[in-house]
């Protein structure tokens, strides 16, 4: 079946397809009554797709920690431990490793915390008896495209916007999330000004994130519109989902 991603957001959700061109807008959803008859309506008439469920809210939580080296099935019980613990009751969550050079690796949490919209969103999808593949994170997603390029940028700044008035703030070290965060887009300043006073932030947060940035080399820093990530979510099934139905292989 061919691909649609829902593009869920503080405002609105964006309904996009893929073309050779890229990701490609097909209609858009208010969060109100007549939003999701409007998504219910146009459910029923894509029951033919899967449905991606792409995430760029602000009540997204990210949590690091340093763990040791360990097994597979030691580290998937270790995670699940720990989400429990940070996220008790939260659907929408997960976590993963990434590994360091030394004894210990780096322990990523996350969990989406706004679960009025998604529930919304999904149960609308579930009444129209769609194929749900899987709700996923644009900034984690971006992480995933990041380890993917392989890029020799120790320290990278992205900035993405999905609506007019918001702008995202990913911070990465080494391919590896630190921090993200949704924010009020400042008509008043340039992106470029935005991503300075940033970057300076970061610095001066360097001991939170292990002297990030802290020895001397630049902070690059880079902008995208969310219809990449809409493109990469359709082009690769396999990047790593936040929740998934039961029976989603």
């Amino acid at each position: 079946m061919k691909r649609l991603v829902l593009l869920l957001t503080p405002t609105h959700i964006a309904a996009l397809c893929w073309s050779n061109q890229g990701a490609r807008p097909l209609a858009h959803f208010n969060h109100d009554a007549a939003g999701l008859a409007d998504l219910a309506q146009f459910a029923l008439q894509q029951q033919q797709r899967w449905f991606y469920i792409l995430t760029d809210l602000a009540e997204e939580d990210f949590q690091q920690e340093m763990i040791p080296h360990l097994a597979r099935k030691d580290q998937q019980r270790l995670i699940a431990r720990k989400l429990e613990q940070r996220y008790r009751g939260a659907p929408y969550r997960q976590g993963q490793v990434h590994r360091q050079r030394g004894a210990q690796d780096q322990l990523q949490l996350s969990a989406l915390l706004n679960e009025e919209l998604i529930n919304a969103l999904i149960s609308t999808l579930l009444a129209a008896q769609c194929a749900i593949v899987g709700v996923y994170s644009v900034a984690l997603l971006t992480q995933n495209l990041l380890q993917k390029l392989s890029l020799d940028w120790p320290y990278l700044l992205i900035m993405s916007r999905s609506t007019p008035e918001t702008l995202r703030q990913s911070y990465f070290a080494d391919g590896a999330l630190q921090f993200s965060r949704l924010g009020r887009l400042d008509s008043t300043q340039g992106l470029l000004a935005q991503a300075q006073e940033i970057i300076q932030e970061v610095r001066a947060r360097a001991a939170i994130f292990d002297d990030a940035a802290g020895d001397g080399r630049a902070v690059k820093s880079c902008r995208y519109g969310p219809y990449l990530t809409a493109t990469l979510l359709s082009r690769y099934s396999k990047w790593p989902r936040i929740w998934r139905p039961k029976t989603t292989n």
